[in-house]
């Protein structure tokens, strides 16, 4: 007989909602995932829906910080850095509301604008600055102390 299955179609099946690996999460602080909160261990899938065009550009600009801090591993600088995210996509869609013309505040978008702006001023970055990867000595130096040529 026919069974009916729940299984989405494949159109609907998009590659940037595949699960990424984490950026650092519980296993980079030593701590079982269980003690953990959700955002800890995975802080773009507990936040952003990656389905939306909107989560994929907070997920985007989360990798982009977090590449341009050569990706720290601590929880703040990674909750500043998913702050400063979600503050400039709310700033851009801002933006667009008022370039549309469907009534958005100028004094809110400027406040949003500059609450974006020292979210990631605040991170360190500097405009323009490309994360240069280090070679594999350079890894195993900084990984092992030294030693490696």
């Amino acid at each position: 007989m026919f069974q009916s299955q729940t299984v989405a179609s494949p159109s609907r099946i998009r590659l940037g909602a595949v699960q990424e690996p984490t950026v650092a999460g519980s296993h980079a602080t030593g701590r079982d995932a269980r003690l953990c909160s959700a955002t800890t261990n995975d802080p773009l899938a507990a936040r952003t829906d990656r389905n939306t065009a909107r989560g994929r550009r907070i997920a985007d600009l989360f990798r982009g910080y977090m590449a341009a801090l050569d990706n720290p591993s601590d929880a703040i600088t990674q909750a500043n850095v998913l702050t400063a995210a979600e503050l400039k996509v709310a700033a851009e869609d801002a933006r667009k509301r008022l370039l549309n013309g469907e009534g958005a505040d100028v004094d809110d978008l400027v406040r949003l604008e500059n609450a974006a702006s020292r979210a990631v001023k605040a991170l360190g970055i500097k405009p323009g600055a490309e994360h240069k990867a280090p070679s594999l000595a350079e890894h195993l130096a900084r990984k092992y102390g030294g030693g490696a040529t």
